[in-house]
């Protein structure tokens, strides 16, 4: 992805009616009324929106439909996982705060686990360490 394609991602991710429009894009059967009522925004807002989604790919449209690709998808999912990260962040910050200096790995490792009990984050964490 291009640096300016980025930009535009974490753009339209960071406004809160995009990533909104994104999660009822996702849901099976949806349909411009729904997105409508559902979003409670005007057909230009939506618009503009949806414009901006098909040019960095996040959805497509055929035959008039519009649809998240696969992409779309990746990217609601490491959405949602972020923000599960940002609340167990307290979890994070009671890790920072233990002195592992005498502490042997496999003894930093149960505590982790044990603090953290979710496998996928303690695999990136040793894997960042």
């Amino acid at each position: 992805m291009k640096e300016d394609q980025l930009s535009d991602l974490l753009g339209l991710l960071s406004d809160r009616k995009s990533r909104e429009l994104l999660n009822i894009m996702v849901e099976p059967g949806f349909d411009t009324i729904t997105l409508r009522k559902k979003s409670k925004m005007t057909r230009k807002q939506i618009y503009s929106r949806t414009c901006k989604m098909l040019k960095i790919g996040l959805i497509s449209r055929s035959k008039g439909k519009l649809s998240v690709t696969i992409c779309g998808k990746a990217i609601l999912q490491n959405l949602q996982f972020s923000q599960k990260l940002l609340e167990d962040k307290w979890k994070f910050k009671a890790i920072d705060a233990i002195d592992l200096q005498d502490m042997k790995i496999e003894e930093h490792k149960k505590l982790v686990h044990s603090i953290l009990n979710d496998a996928k984050i303690e695999k990136i964490l040793w894997n960042v360490r």
